[in-house]
């Protein structure tokens, strides 16, 4: 049998070696008879605050509710490993079957020799753990496509039981019996990981939080410990597997399961990146993570992409993070700011304009401030209602062009071959732009979806305003080579260049100036040829392509400025801009013949 008081209860500091029966300032265990049998069950009540009469509880109520967030939250302990093997089936103090009970205990052989079956006392010292082991960087060669996970050394030797870690047998035994008093499945991600010391614990699904729960109380006990070479906690597959219930989809877990990762990640001393998309965390678990990113400077890497905090959580980091409170006018705590998150990424958790505009306040007021730890938060997609109004007006934009290329298609079906060539190259090119902003718009949570979509969009900008051109510049000027084909064809030349630039140095610091610069450039390039056209078309026109480049250069503030709904006015400037020059090819160019043509037979 397992003595019931050679278990020390699981904690920190000094009480870990304190056992119910020696601990005088301990609270009483409680013993329930189990029948005839006399099995007692015992449950360890050290954790739990003593009861109080109504008023006292009314005035702790009133001091927990004037808590303020400089105060550190208590660190979380682990259940009893006794509570837990009790329950869970795997091991009782009455069971001589117990897994536990022959880890760590001598048993002799049938020559009478006695052997230690899994003793950390025996096991070799493999101290390279935090050395060079798993330096990722030397692991990863410069050419070579295998993760550094993978070419990492697949075997490692337990560790002693001097310095008190426990063996990797002793671990993988502890998860399992976690596992079956949580009543969930064992998790391969999670046996990999312990199994052969790997740095990065990437979590298989389906994950919810009755498995986190058992994940949770092995960090707890372990996270300092034998598990200290664990420095990333991946939970991205999971997110993408679940269980239906009642015809819905559960995907990963919620707000319970953030809450007890939080508690963990609190006493963690190794862990460096966490990573969490997709899963259904909320303002209520943001909150319980950001507080246990601001107790342990550790934690450099926060990934939240798609975890559905809204306003609340960007409030929340305002407040936690980044020791700001936006509720009040931006009051400021300067002990706010202990945390040592490098790069969060907050993108697609439907924050909206406010939640949005307070982190970066809080952003620029860190900078401000002066302060030495520069942080990244990636807060793309969050602006729901201005994509969706991005969407609506480009999307308005493909109608009109496909209206406005049918009317020109029917307009031209009698003219030359010129004539239908250039206007269909101009309505190609406006069908090219609203078609990849609507869809780079319409996509605006997608990833890379949406960058596909973004490299397009920025690419059909130099396909219409070189499209725009080549009805104007094929018939007008069709007896001029110097403009039908030298101007023409210098402005499709620079269209390629930008869209080279574009699709191939998206991280260029000054693309942006770059684009700006052709875009003006190239689309003020008629008045070169002003002069010519000003002959050879009536002045409405030619006020209605100036206009048109008006309504285009007037919408470029907007677009600069790019603030909440500014976007979708910029789009309105450009379908302006397309309107008025369709009606100047559709009127005076489209009936128009060639001025070659027309100079022979005159």
């Amino acid at each position: 049998m397992v003595d019931s008081e050679s278990e020390p209860l699981v904690g920190d500091g000094s009480d870990n070696n304190k056992t119910p029966a020696s601990n005088e300032n301990a609270m009483p265990s409680r013993s329930s008879n189990n029948g005839d049998d006399g099995a007692s069950e015992s449950f360890c009540f050290e954790n739990f605050p003593p009861t109080s009469d109504s008023s006292d509880a009314a005035s702790a109520t009133r001091d927990m509710m004037s808590m303020s967030l400089r105060r550190r939250p208590p660190k979380t302990r682990s259940l009893s490993m006794r509570f837990i093997k009790s329950l869970s089936g795997l091991g009782c103090e009455n069971c001589q079957s117990d897994p536990f009970h022959e880890l760590g205990h001598s048993s002799k052989d049938k020559d009478g020799v006695s052997s230690n079956i899994g003793n950390e006392t025996t096991d070799r010292t493999y101290d390279s753990v935090n050395g060079d082991l798993y330096n990722l960087k030397a692991l990863q060669r410069s050419l070579s496509t295998i993760s550094p996970l993978v070419s990492a050394p697949m075997m490692l030797s337990p560790p002693t039981a001097s310095n008190g870690v426990a063996s990797t047998e002793t671990i993988i035994g502890e998860y399992m019996c976690f596992c079956r008093f949580y009543k969930v499945t064992y998790n391969a991600g999670i046996l990999t990981t312990l199994r052969f010391s790997l740095p990065c614990m990437r979590v298989t699904g389906p994950f919810h939080d009755e498995d986190m729960l058992a994940l949770v109380e092995m960090l707890l006990r372990h996270g300092n410990g034998a598990l200290k070479y664990i420095s990333r906690l991946d939970f991205s597959i999971a997110s993408k597997e679940g269980r239906h219930w009642r015809n819905t989809k559960l995907v990963g877990f919620t707000s319970h399961g953030a809450l007890a990762l939080a508690k963990a990640l609190q006493t963690t001393k190794y862990v460096r990146q966490v990573f969490l998309p997709r899963h259904r965390v909320g303002p209520y678990g943001a909150a319980a993570l950001f507080l246990a990113c601001r107790t342990n400077p550790s934690i450099e890497v926060l990934n939240l992409r798609r975890c559905r905090i809204g306003e609340r959580g960007a409030y929340a980091f305002c407040e936690i993070i980044m020791g700001m409170n936006p509720t009040d006018g931006g009051s400021t705590d300067k002990e706010g700011t202990g945390h040592g998150l490098v790069d969060v990424d907050l993108s697609a958790n439907r924050i909206g304009h406010q939640g949005t505009a307070a982190i970066e306040k809080a952003l620029e007021k860190h900078l401000v401030d002066g302060n030495e730890e520069s942080i990244y938060v990636n807060l793309e997609g969050n602006l729901v209602f201005p994509e969706i109004m991005n969407g609506i007006t480009h999307g308005l934009g493909v109608l009109l062009c496909l209206l406005g290329g049918h009317l020109l298609s029917q307009r031209v079906r009698h003219q030359s071959y010129i004539h239908a060539i250039s206007c269909g190259v101009y309505t190609c090119s406006l069908l090219a732009l609203y078609v990849s902003s609507t869809l780079y718009h319409s996509f605006f949570t997608l990833l890379n979806t949406r960058y596909i979509f973004r490299v397009m969009d920025k690419c059909a900008i130099y396909i219409l305003i070189a499209g725009s051109y080549t009805p104007f510049l094929q018939i007008l000027m069709s007896d001029q080579p110097k403009f039908s084909y030298g101007l023409l064809g210098f402005l499709w030349i620079c269209g390629g260049m930008g869209i080279f630039v574009e699709a191939t140095y998206p991280n260029w610091k000054w693309k942006g100036t770059f684009s700006l610069t052709m875009y003006l450039g190239m689309g003020w390039a008629a008045i070169l040829c002003l002069p010519q056209m000003q002959q050879r078309l009536p002045s409405e026109c030619i006020h209605l392509v100036v206009l048109g480049g008006v309504a285009y250069t007037a919408g470029v503030p907007f677009f600069v400025r790019d603030n909440n709904l500014d976007h979708a006015i910029w789009h309105l400037f450009v379908i302006s801009g397309s309107i008025l020059h369709w009606l100047a090819v559709f009127i005076y160019v489209a009936p128009k013949p060639l001025m070659a043509h027309q100079a022979l037979s005159g």
